[in-house]
């Protein structure tokens, strides 16, 4: 089949590259549409206890969507605004402004919306306030900025890494088009990137930190598979200067190589799949996808530009075999045994840290400076300390808020350690929200212990605990139940392919022990500046965790 596929670009050179010419337009044309579509939730999966609490709730209660803090103006000026969005189709309710009891020079509002197409409207209301300054954010506003700032980290990586790439091709080529051609491969990858991404988005949910990590793939996939192939062209050219001769051997040893090692990666990054949050599963699926992606392009669109431009392409030099790398290996050959104990004992002290791993939210810190929703964060801890504490441990309880039963659990919440106060909220005839407030963060243990207990709590009705913190307890708990099932799919994966590959048992084995050390000496280092009592001396504020 890698013969027939290679073959066909090599003997029709100008369709195959028309056909990619198409892939370029769409993928950059319709594909980039995914950055408005992109979502910064994550989910532990439907079945789970908070994602269920979430949907009993939001099945009978709007969403309170935005909200502003106006510092500076005067309290007429916000009542006029506040009417004027009252009337706007679209909002449910404007709650009155709160002035600040900490400073005194400010209010704040909060926009609930039956409709998130009103957002702009009531935020260019809020805008036109008379104030020193007023900062809107939240629901939509947030979504959206969130994706734009995706949009622009991409652009930004592109544009920082591009010239470094090209710099380096070039000092190993020699040749502009030689440096080029990895280059090219990577730009189809990333169009094939956001035109999968676009694809995926029209039947699930696309994360905001997914885009970064798919186009990040498709950059250092297709220079690393191009390079590959155009290094073995030189060589075969070196040996017989015939170009088509020449395609046609690099892609059956060079290409056979990519396709075992493109396989590789996507049965890794098939384990994404067993696990039932949205993010990491389609993550996973657009992974294998990009993957793809570059092997096709690897396989066929590189072929068939060697065919068409190889002539320009220098030849390899012939090789003394006496180079840096080449001094590594032979002396890691003569001390086989005192290398492994070495780099081993290394990778596993700098992956101890790894064991410490702790899962955390997104924060508006994680944005840009200027960002209206770090804004707007910054601007609450100034003026609304209290109202900006962590966000409650939610407990849906199927009954009305006048059954005296429902006051018994709420002393026996407010009585679970970590939780300051709990306050009750009526959403409907057979419906209460209790509002455990913690007093820790929620990725602190303290929490995510008393959510737990508030789960054993006994009630004579239903009681669903959500909110962040019990989105974390239930986002750990199905972490630890499916990631075996995950480690099972990629080493059972990569055993085989590696196996199909080499006809070795003990190759494979090597490669999963490696990459199992690859990844905790990864993990390990940020583990540790995310932990004071680790690293302190790199550790960002306490209430930050490793994002989930």
């Amino acid at each position: 089949m890698l013969t027939s596929v290679t073959g066909f670009a090599i003997r029709r050179p100008r369709l195959v590259i028309a056909a990619w010419v198409l892939v370029l337009v769409a993928g950059f044309g319709i594909g980039v549409g995914v950055f408005g579509r992109l979502t910064g939730d994550i989910s532990a999966g439907s079945g789970s206890e908070s994602a269920r609490a979430d949907a009993r709730l939001g099945g009978v209660a709007e969403d309170p969507a935005i909200t502003a803090v106006v510092e500076g103006g005067s309290r007429s000026a916000v009542d006029a605004a506040v009417t004027d969005i009252r009337a706007l189709p679209g909002v449910a309710e404007v709650s009155p402004p709160q002035p600040s009891t900490e400073t005194g020079e400010a209010f704040v509002l909060r926009v609930t919306l039956r409709d998130d197409s009103a957002a702009e409207a009531a935020a260019a209301r809020l805008a036109q306030i008379t104030a020193a300054r007023v900062t809107v954010a939240g629901g939509p506003l947030t979504e959206d900025e969130y994706g734009t700032q995706a949009e622009k980290d991409v652009q930004r990586a592109e544009l920082l890494t591009t010239p470094v790439v090209l710099v380096l091709l070039l000092l190993i080529f020699g040749g502009l088009l030689a440096a080029g051609l990895p280059l090219l491969i990577a730009v189809v990858g990333v169009a094939g990137a956001f035109g999968i991404l676009y694809g995926f988005s029209e039947v699930t949910d696309v994360s905001v930190y997914s885009i970064q990590v798919v186009t990040m793939m498709a950059v250092g996939l297709g220079v690393d598979y191009a390079l590959l192939v155009v290094n073995r062209f030189r060589e075969e050219r070196s040996v017989d200067p015939d170009v088509p001769g020449a395609v046609a051997r690099t892609a059956a040893s060079a290409g056979r190589t990519v396709l075992f090692a493109g396989l590789t990666v996507a049965l890794a990054l098939a384990g994404l799949t067993v696990f039932p949050d949205p993010f990491l599963r389609s993550m996973g699926l657009a992974g294998m996808a990009v993957v793809v992606v570059d092997l096709l392009a690897a396989l066929t669109l590189l072929p068939a530009m060697l065919v068409l431009f190889g002539r320009r392409i220098k030849p390899a030099a012939p090789s003394s075999g006496g180079g840096f790398f080449a001094r590594v290996a032979h002396g890691v050959q003569r001390r086989p045994v005192v290398t492994l104990l070495v780099t081993s004992a290394a990778l596993v002290f700098v992956a101890l840290p790894a064991l410490d791993l702790r899962l955390g939210l997104g924060d508006p810190r994680m944005l840009p400076s200027d960002s209206a929703t770090r804004q707007l964060y910054e601007a609450l801890e100034t003026h609304y300390p209290q109202g900006n504490a962590p966000d409650p441990i939610e407990a849906a309880a199927a009954v009305g808020a006048d059954d005296p039963d429902l006051a018994a659990l709420r002393d026996r919440i407010a009585g679970v350690d970590g939780v300051s106060r709990v306050e009750v909220v009526p959403v409907g005839t057979d419906l209460t929200l209790l509002e455990a407030y913690p007093v820790e963060p929620p990725t602190s243990d303290r929490t995510k212990e008393a959510v737990e207990e508030i789960r054993t709590l006994p009630a004579r009705f239903d009681v669903l605990v959500g909110g962040d913190a019990a989105m974390l307890v239930d986002y750990e708990a199905m972490l630890v139940s499916r990631a075996p099932w995950a480690a099972g799919v990629v080493v059972l994966g990569t055993m085989v392919l590696l196996f199909a590959f080499t006809g070795s048992v003990l190759l494979p084995l090597k490669a999963v022990l490696t990459n199992a050390l690859s990844i905790g000496a990864a993990l390990g280092p940020w583990c540790g500046c995310s932990s004071r009592a680790i690293w302190p001396a790199c550790s960002p504020p306490r209430d930050w965790g490793t994002s989930t």
